[in-house]
């Protein structure tokens, strides 16, 4: 309803999901962030998290066409070769 709400009808024509567990992602924003309070949404129970990157999966399998999961866990690199990809496969073009 947000999405909704916030776009309108313009709806982008692809859409990556990074998926990471919820504990590491708050350990690299741990690590990340040494010696800083947590921010408003690091400081949010575990539960919250999980449940925020449950909505997030059920909205990529309700538009699979549109958006795409790309396992996180996966090195930067792998994750840019996977991103280029798609993106490249999406919009016809070669991948040099």
């Amino acid at each position: 309803a947000l999405e909704r709400v916030v776009v309108g009808n313009t709806m982008p024509g692809l859409t990556f999901v990074l998926d990471l567990p919820p504990e590491e992602g708050l350990r690299r924003a741990q690590m990340r962030s040494r010696g800083h309070a947590p921010d408003r949404f690091e400081g949010e129970e575990i539960e919250y998290h999980r449940s925020l990157r449950r909505a997030f999966l059920d909205i990529a399998a309700a538009e699979p066409d549109r958006i795409h999961v790309v396992d996180a866990l996966m090195t930067a690199d792998r994750v840019a070769d996977v991103v280029l990809a798609k993106t490249a496969e999406a919009y016809g073009l070669e991948v040099v």
